[in-house]
């Protein structure tokens, strides 16, 4: 299971710490309860975030393209409009 960007962001942050991957392994199975990612996914990691200042996940942001943001858009504004008509009676819906 891969690891979500707070886990992340502990590991590396742990590393600059501490800069050691063993103690950083221990933290984090005693933060999470679960095992530690491997040696290099934390080097890697931390890698990563010294060259680029970010842990996101890039192909993602990259997939988004200018026919779902608009499409994303018009739903976000429909559904303010119903909000705005019914005086928020169903905003707990939305």
């Amino acid at each position: 299971m891969a690891a979500s960007v707070m886990e992340k962001a502990l590991c590396v942050l742990e590393l600059a710490k501490t800069n050691s991957v063993i103690l950083v392994q221990r933290r984090f199975r005693r933060r999470y309860g679960k095992p530690p990612p491997t040696r290099q996914s934390i080097y890697d990691w931390s890698k990563k975030f010294k060259e680029t200042g970010c842990l996101c996940i890039t192909k993602a942001v990259a997939s988004v393209d200018e026919d779902m943001l608009r499409s994303v858009w018009t739903e976000l504004d429909y559904r303010i409009d119903i909000c705005r008509v019914t005086k928020d009676s169903h905003i707990d819906n939305l």
